[in-house]
C-alpha cells in the first residue's frame, strides 16, 4: 500500500522538517490474512506479510502483546529480528519491533504446540 491520497497532501505540505514516518493501524481482519504454513522441519508458524509501496522501512507497534511460551520475529530477506517472547521486551505487553529496512515485511508467530497453529 502506497501513500493514500491524504497521507500525500501531507507529504506535500512545505515543512521545515521531513517527515519520517506514517502510523498505519491494522484492521482486525488482518489477522484473519495471515496464514498458518508448515516449516520443512515439521513446525508450523504463522504468517502476516506487510508492504508500503516506496518504504525505506517497516516497524510494527505490537499492543497487548501475549504470546505465552510461542516466539514471533519480524523480518524481511536475510534482515530478521526477534524473537519477542513472553509480554514482549519490556514486559508491558506493549512496543515497538525494530526496523526492517524494506518496503515489505513478514510477522511470523511460532506457537509452543502446532495445534494452536491450524
Amino acid at each position: 500500500m502506497g501513500l493514500n491520497e491524504e497521507e500525500r497532501r501531507a507529504a506535500e505540505k512545505p515543512s521545515a522538517l521531513p517527515i519520517v514516518g506514517l502510523n498505519r493501524k491494522l484492521p482486525p481482519e488482518a489477522l484473519h490474512v495471515g496464514r498458518c504454513q508448515t516449516l520443512p522441519t515439521g513446525d508450523k508458524v504463522w504468517r502476516l506479510e506487510l508492504a508500503s509501496a516506496g518504504a525505506k522501512g517497516l516497524r510494527v507497534r505490537f499492543e497487548d502483546f501475549q504470546v505465552g511460551q510461542g516466539r514471533v520475529w519480524v523480518y524481511s530477506g536475510d534482515e530478521v529480528h526477534g524473537p519477542y517472547t513472553g509480554s514482549g521486551p519490556n514486559g508491558s505487553g506493549e512496543f515497538w519491533s525494530a526496523t526492517v529496512f524494506a518496503d515489505r515485511m513478514v510477522i511470523q508467530f511460532e506457537p509452543v504446540e502446532s495445534h494452536a497453529c491450524s
